[in-house]
Order: structure tokens, then sequence, then C-alpha cells
């Protein structure tokens, strides 16, 4: 074939592959955008403010995983990478066909334009998941302590021991903080609500008391079985941007000492460092969100104050006068699912696998892409179911001012019907 001919031969063959990646992309995306619509449609959205993708859909890998799970939105990731690819298919193939050609200048050129795409393409990733922002996932949220003792030694790691300051120096790991829920939280708001969310700029003052800057990988670890304390500052921090760099430790200190790993009661000397917040408005959500979206179909609200799933607190067959309320009320929220806080903990205290906290959601109707919502008394145990669905992969919020916010209003209905499960 002369050269005119293979050229033209080669410029039909591009235009076939650009139409084709153009038309295969935008099917992709059109296929996600249905599936989300169908779970997500029905939910309000906050457009004004911007937020990052969720930790799965921050690396190829993890899209094209998630979109053969049919998450909508990794769909439409997966369709704008295809598009994004179907150009860079095409300065490759005009690499290949400048080398037919013999002319070396213009491969030169070429090779260095696909280099800088293909960098753009798959070596942001890596750089954007140490950006402000963002959630952890499964893998993330949990270390176990053979993790935790083959990283001691990080330059960046922050231990922080949650509980009492007598546990603390009883006997700790070695470099770990000594932290308490009121060293990150409001003891009393201007509401007289207790354990609020404090504003983002005193946050951050208060995190960088302990070192912690934007770099900092955080395991946070009870001191004793005090799991919802521990997930409170979980989610403190999560609300001040570092959720995706901050894990809980599997089992905390009563595990680390029965396999007999080393403690100590050197407090550790802590230089102060600059934390920049990047405040997440999707973590917590207030009065007018809950009133707004009672019995919403895909938000589902999840009463965590009961030991028992059909108990009489949640059922509303007795009142319980929790300290610091006024006066108290029967039921629940209306439209609220019982998901007491003891069903996720085998005998010693230890979280139970994940399969069987995926059950407990599934068995309380929660579907996969609903947003999960919880409170409890204050918004301290609510903080570990909170935990729990960001864990399994749910879009969750706490509502902070919890039981103790809505039973002062009397005009907020509550609702005593039996919760059958």
């Amino acid at each position: 074939m002369d050269a005119p001919r293979r050229d033209a031969s080669i410029e039909r063959t591009l235009g076939i592959l650009l139409r084709a990646g153009v038309l295969l992309a935008a099917c992709t995306v059109l296929l996600g955008a249905v599936a989300y619509l169908a779970v997500h449609g029905a939910e309000p959205r906050d457009y004004h403010i911007f937020k990052v993708q969720p930790q799965p859909l921050r690396n190829i890998g993890s899209v094209v995983r998630e979109a053969f799970s049919f998450n909508g939105a990794a769909l439409i990731q997966l369709g704008v990478l295809m598009l994004i690819a179907t150009p860079i298919a095409r300065v490759a193939s005009s690499a290949f066909a400048f080398a037919r050609q013999g002319n070396r200048r213009f491969v030169v050129i070429t090779l260095i334009v696909l280099t800088i795409l293909m960098y753009g393409l798959f070596g942001q990733p890596a750089h954007a998941a140490n950006t402000c922002g963002g959630h952890g996932d499964g893998p993330s949220m949990l270390v176990d302590t053979a993790w935790l003792a083959d990283h001691l030694k990080d330059s960046n790691l922050v231990m922080l021991a949650v509980g009492r300051k007598q546990e603390y120096e009883a006997g700790h790991i070695p470099g770990s903080q000594a932290i308490g829920m009121i060293d990150v939280n409001q003891g009393k708001s201007a509401e007289n609500l207790s354990l609020e969310m404090l504003p983002i700029a005193e946050l951050a003052e208060r995190l960088g008391k302990f070192g912690i800057t934007n770099e900092s990988r955080i395991v946070l670890y009870p001191t004793t079985r005090d799991w919802s304390s521990a997930s409170r500052i979980y989610l403190v921090l999560d609300a001040a941007g570092l959720g995706s760099r901050t894990s809980i430790l599997q089992g905390g200190l009563p595990a680390w000492k029965k396999e007999g790993r080393p403690v100590s009661t050197d407090v550790p000397d802590i230089k102060p460092a600059k934390f920049t917040p990047c405040a997440q408005n999707d973590v917590v959500v207030d009065l007018s969100y809950v009133k707004a979206n009672l019995k919403h179909p895909g938000i589902d609200l999840l009463d965590v104050r009961e030991s028992t799933i059909n108990g009489p607190i949640f059922t509303g067959a007795e009142a319980m006068n929790h300290e610091g309320m006024d006066h108290q009320r029967s039921g629940h929220i209306p439209g609220a699912k019982s998901m007491p806080f003891e069903i996720f903990f085998n005998e010693d205290g230890q979280l139970k696998p994940r399969e069987e906290l995926q059950s407990y959601f599934d068995k309380a109707g929660v579907k996969h892409g609903d947003r999960v919502v919880s409170y409890c008394w204050i918004g301290q145990r609510a903080t570990f179911v909170y935990f729990i669905a960001r864990y399994l992969g749910y879009d969750a919020r706490l509502y902070d001012g919890s039981w103790q916010e809505w039973n002062r209003h009397d005009e907020l209905p509550t609702e005593v019907t039996a919760q059958k499960q």
C-alpha cells in the first residue's frame, strides 16, 4: 500500500476510534445517571458547596470495581475517564503513525504530549489522596494491632488514647497521648446542649495542640471498651477534614495488652503544630434538617438510645429521665428505626465481623445508597453508628442535638408505635 492510501487508512481508523470512544463513554455516563437517580433522586442536595469524591472513587482501580457493583456515581466517573482516555488513544495512535512515516521530530513531540496526558490521568489520584477533606472507607477506618505495631515509628503517626486520665497513666501504647471528648467538643453549647461541635477555628487550634497537622496519620484507641468516646472524636476529626487519615484501633488497648505488646507510663513531649481545617458539611445535621426529612425515602433515621431493639424506651412504653433533660417524653422521632449500640459487639467487647454488622442494617431496611442519620441521647453513642455506616459504605450523618434537643420541643411529634424487625 502506498503512503497516501496508508495515511488515509490510518485516519479512517482513528476517526472510528474517536467516535466509538465518545459513544461508549456517553452510554456509560447515561447508564450511571439512571442508576444514580434511581437511588438518590429523591434526596435533598446541597449544591452550593463543592464536595470531594468519596475515597472509593479517587483512583481508577476503585472506580472500575465500584462500577461493576452498579454504583451510579462510579459508572458516571468511569464514563468520564473513558472520554478522557479517547483523545489519549488518539495521540498514541498519532505517535504510531508518525513512526511509520519516519518523522522522528513529530514522534518525540507527540510522545511528550502523551506523557503529560498520562501523568494527568494516572499521576493525579496519588496526589489527590493527600488533599484536604473526604472520608475514610472500610480498609482505612479500622486498623489492627499488628498494623499499629509495624507503624509505631512513623514520623507522621499521632496516637490518641481515649479514656480517663487514670487509665492512661496506668499504662498506654508507647508514644500515645491522652485525649478526652471535652478536649475537642463543647461541654455545653449556647443552646445548653451537651457535647456539641466546636466552631471550626477553635477546633483547629485544639487539634494543633496534639501535634496534628494536615499530613498526620491518626490512630484513636479506647483505653477500655468505651468505643463511643473514640467514635465521637473520630467524627470530630472527620468533620475537620481528617476522616481519610484517621483510624480506630480494633479492640483498643485491651486487645493490645492481651497480645503482650509493650505499654508505657511515659508521657511524650508533644510540640504544638499548625493544622489547617477543611470543614466537611456532610457530617452533622441540625434540627431543621431532621424536621424536613421525617420519613423521607432514601433517608434512614436510626435511634441508638436503646439496649434492646424492641425495648420500652424506643417503643414509648416508658420514658427514661436522662441526665441533663428537663422533662422526658416517650417514644422516638417519627420514622426512626432502632439501631442499639450494643448489638455491634461480641461478649469480649470486640467488634463483630463486617458481614454481621451489615446484617443489622439490612434487617433495619437500610438499603445501599440510602443516607443514614443517627441520633441518641446527646450525640455520643450515635457517632458509633455513624462510624459503622461509613465503614460499610453508607452516606452517613449525625444529628448532633439528638433526643436532648428534639425532646425539649413539645411541638415536635414523637412516635410510640412498636418497632418490629
